[in-house]
């Protein structure tokens, strides 16, 4: 059985990252960088934490598009 070992210790990111998976809280007020976790809100968009999920769809967010970032 072999054992591989990485003496690099760069920091790798995940193709879904690199695909523009979301990176920061959809809540214009807060954009806070997910960490560990996020929260799928009811109308399809993430969130930091439900609380933010919960004014978001008090304030009717659901009709706001992200635009995404062209790739060159």
């Amino acid at each position: 059985m072999k054992v591989r070992i990485e003496t690099d210790n760069t920091q790798r990111t995940s193709r879904y990252l690199d695909a523009g998976a979301p990176k920061h809280c959809f809540m214009p007020s807060c954009r806070t960088t997910f960490r560990d976790t996020c929260v799928r809100g009811e109308d399809g968009h993430y969130y930091c934490s439900q609380m933010c999920a919960d004014q978001a769809r008090e304030l009717g967010l659901a009709q706001v598009l992200e635009l995404r970032h062209r790739r060159a």
